[in-house]
């Protein structure tokens, strides 16, 4: 490995500490989301799609970052919500459901490290 490959391996890891660093404020965003979608009742079209907007950011930046059970994770999520959203929006006859793929991210990101 020339010293070249070990200066940008440096920089990457510099990076996956950091995205580390803030998943758990990513993650608290997520809760948040969900705890607004289960406040809402069926009016919750707004909060489903803010939701589903936060998955697909964790899916695309924790898989670049090399977390893949993470992005997974969140992967799952998005496609639940992107499914209701497409289906018209209510989503509280699968709160439970959405709740439960919440925890599977979270377990997830608690179980990755770089």
């Amino acid at each position: 490995m020339t010293s070249a490959d070990e200066e940008l391996l440096a920089k990457i890891k510099i990076l996956q500490d950091a995205f580390k660093a803030n998943l758990e404020d990513r993650l608290a965003e997520v809760d948040a989301a969900l705890d607004s979608l289960r406040t809402a009742g069926e009016d919750n079209a707004d909060a489903l799609n803010h939701l589903m907007g936060l998955a697909h950011k964790l899916t695309g930046s924790a898989g670049t970052f090399g977390f893949p059970a993470t992005s997974d994770a969140a992967g799952e999520l998005e496609t639940l919500c992107e499914s209701l959203e497409k289906a018209g929006g209510d989503a509280s006859a699968h709160f439970d459901r959405i709740a439960a793929l919440v925890d599977g991210l979270r377990q997830a990101a608690a179980g990755e490290t770089v």
